[in-house]
């Protein structure tokens, strides 16, 4: 099956539109979702330190280990690197399906990979969508079992980022699935719109 088309065919017409530069009340919201994602990880972190005191620890020996200010500078640092890196997901699946020019890009507080003039089928938009998602839990869960102290907290932080940081591509999966296979999406980063076969 075609996974893409540059052309949009004159059987479709717009169904949905999601507009995060200029929908204030979505993005508001979105960016609300993204916050309150983050409460379970802390109070899965803080059972963790109650349960597990020999593995995590409230204290560290800045002799022995790593200094705070080290792990706090490489975290900053990894969130940058995984902004990128997660941008980049998104673009080599979308390259993988449509071979058109793929378009990076940066707005305020978001960034973006996509293929402007394409237009992508529901399932391997979702591939694309959810990528990112699916690689990097892996990513920032496999250490998790073999690091502690602030490692462990390192970790954790960026997998609670992740997590956070994918809430409005699990936004845009969800709002999708009701739609029927045939659905043409056309992402310009900042806002998709959806198309569906209009039946005469």
């Amino acid at each position: 099956m075609q996974q893409s088309v540059t052309v949009l065919p004159d059987e479709y017409v717009e169904s949905y539109r999601i507009d995060m530069m200029h929908d204030k009340k979505k993005a508001i919201w979105l960016n609300l979702v993204a916050l309150l994602v983050v409460l379970p990880f802390i109070g899965i972190y803080l059972l963790l330190l109650k349960f597990t005191p020999i593995y995590l620890t409230t204290t560290f020996d800045l002799q022995t280990s790593v200094t705070l200010q080290v792990v706090a500078l490489s975290f900053i640092l990894a969130m940058i690197l995984y902004i990128i890196l997660h941008e980049l997901v998104h673009g080599i699946v979308f390259k993988f399906y449509s071979h058109e020019k793929l378009k990076f890009g940066f707005h305020g507080l978001y960034a973006s990979a996509c293929i402007p003039n394409a237009y992508f089928y529901k399932k391997p938009y979702l591939h694309a969508g959810l990528a990112p998602l699916v690689v990097f839990s892996f990513v920032f869960i496999i250490p998790l079992f073999f690091v502690n102290d602030l490692w462990f907290l390192f970790f954790y932080g960026l997998l609670t980022v992740h997590i956070s940081g994918c809430s409005g591509d699990i936004y845009v999966a969800f709002k999708l699935m009701s739609y029927a296979s045939d659905t043409l999406i056309n992402d310009q980063g900042v806002s998709m719109t959806f198309y569906q076969h209009h039946h005469a």
